[in-house]
């Protein structure tokens, strides 16, 4: 059984797609962080892909808006098995989407556009501080190490 809150304080479940897609109940030890390259929170094939959460950079407020798609200790659909595939989530993983770019070149066409964005290789502090704040409380309710021997890989 899960321990710890399910819901991370704060976020919002206006995209929650935990009914349409309940996955598995998990004791979650590892959080995977990912880009999702665009501006805005994602369809997500109408959750069928969706991540556990989702943080946007809100640039005019300098700050990160979370959004919750399913309970912390839950499998979402964005590390889904796939027939012949390697197998997923083996690590009771909890997935988080940071809305923006890592791609250089990507980031180098917005700024020209002057398209706001976080380009995560170089995050503003606000934006880091946003994630630290999901990380933490992660560690702090769930036990989710915060350093390892597989932490911070790209």
């Amino acid at each position: 059984m899960p321990k710890g809150p399910q819901r991370y304080p704060g976020a919002s479940t206006r995209y929650w797609f935990q009914n349409k897609f309940p996955g598995n109940v998990q004791q979650v030890n590892t959080i995977v962080l990912h880009t999702t390259e665009g501006t805005a929170v994602p369809s997500y094939a109408g959750g069928s892909q969706a991540p556990n959460f989702t943080l946007l950079p809100d640039p005019r407020s300098k700050r990160i808006v979370a959004y919750q798609h399913f309970d912390f200790d839950r499998s979402s659909r964005a590390l889904a098995n796939k027939p012949g595939g390697v197998q997923t989530n083996t690590l009771n993983v909890t997935q988080v989407e940071l809305v923006g770019t890592c791609n250089p070149s990507t980031h180098n066409k917005w700024a020209e556009a002057n398209r706001a964005h976080v380009f995560w290789p170089q995050a503003p502090g606000w934006a880091l501080e946003g994630l630290v704040e999901l990380l933490v409380w992660a560690h702090r309710e769930h036990g989710v190490p915060l350093a390892g021997p597989n932490s911070w890989k790209p």
